[in-house]
């Protein structure tokens, strides 16, 4: 059974190689008998290179960006996590904590921002680095979405 999951990922792995540059990310997910295979690429269309960086529990952040009320948001890191960053440590492209929550960007460049409300505003690095920080589930990052929101910061 190891064998044909190891297959199918070389499969999938293969299948997307292509003779001139994508211009989009590709994430996937398969169920397999021991465990869910997470893979995705950083398919940019600015070749940046990337960090793999190793994020601690218990670590205070804060928020590049103020609010509307000019306040900057502030945390302390709940779980830990390895984070993919393009832009340094704190902004990550993707990402899996300690609780197994496992989080990747797919860049689309005709994206829709929530409109700028009551949410504390972080830009998209920074709101899936928080969601690493501070959601164990899939259940936390809905209810973290009451108050915290992505930023177009382009």
């Amino acid at each position: 059974m190891q064998v044909i999951n190891i297959a199918l990922v070389i499969t999938l792995m293969l299948a997307g190689i292509q003779s001139k540059p994508a211009l989009a990310c590709t994430t996937f997910t398969h169920k397999a008998a021991d465990g869910i295979v997470f893979a995705g690429n950083m398919d940019l269309l600015v070749s940046t290179g990337g960090l793999v960086v190793v994020n601690r529990r218990g670590i205070a952040k804060r928020n590049i960006r103020p609010n509307k009320d000019g306040t900057i948001a502030s945390w302390t890191t709940r779980y830990g996590s390895v984070s993919f960053n393009i832009a340094g440590r704190g902004f990550a492209w993707g990402g899996l904590n300690e609780e197994g929550l496992a989080i990747q960007t797919l860049e689309v460049r005709t994206e829709v921002y929530p409109e700028p409300d009551h949410r504390i505003p972080l830009d998209n690095g920074s709101w899936i680095q928080y969601a690493l920080d501070m959601a164990g589930s899939v259940a936390d990052v809905v209810e973290m979405d009451k108050t915290m929101r992505p930023l177009n910061w382009t």
